[in-house]
């Protein structure tokens, strides 16, 4: 089990860090999913999008378009993710702008932020962690969804779901 697709190692959240993760050898999927504001359920570990890409703002006020245009890869370097390092420390940084060729079999959509039914299309026979970030109106949004996409997808046997809000997991 990789963390969010192995985050100290390839850039969290990405389906490049989640291919890198599968090459590697796990056996299970780890990943976080909100509900943006246009209802498209996306895998994300932070409920904003400061901390991992070139953008600001809160996923809920966003729309998975304006999400998927984001470099999910922006602030990560060999070390894991963090800010105050010289440009060249960011190895991934540009590759979803196209400002730098994606590695072998990985495209620049592999550095934005996924759908999750895009997760699950992409990994078929791996088991999925999902939690269920936010709780509240929001955590039972996004629960309803992933019930609906899971059901949708034939994974409901192959997921585990969680979540700190108790009432979201109800």
């Amino acid at each position: 089990l990789a963390h969010t697709g192995g985050e100290d190692q390839y850039p969290g959240s990405t389906l490049f860090g989640y291919g890198e993760s599968a090459k590697a050898g796990v056996d299970m999927l780890d990943l976080n999913v909100l509900l943006p504001a246009d209802g498209v359920l996306v895998v994300q570990h932070d409920d904003s999008v400061d901390r991992l890409t070139n953008g600001t703002g809160k996923i809920a006020d966003m729309t998975y378009a304006e999400l998927k245009t984001l470099d999910n890869a922006y602030w990560f370097t060999a070390n894991g993710v963090g800010t105050g390092h010289p440009d060249a420390a960011y190895v991934y940084r540009g590759i979803r702008t196209g400002a730098k060729p994606p590695p072998a079999a990985y495209s620049a959509d592999d550095f934005a932020i996924p759908r999750f039914s895009d997760l699950v299309t992409r990994f078929p026979g791996f088991t999925l962690n999902i939690e269920i970030e936010g709780n509240g109106a929001p955590g039972t949004a996004a629960a309803t969804e992933l019930a609906k996409e899971l059901k949708d997808l034939h994974r409901e046997d192959a997921s585990v779901v969680t979540s700190f809000d108790d009432a979201t997991v109800d």
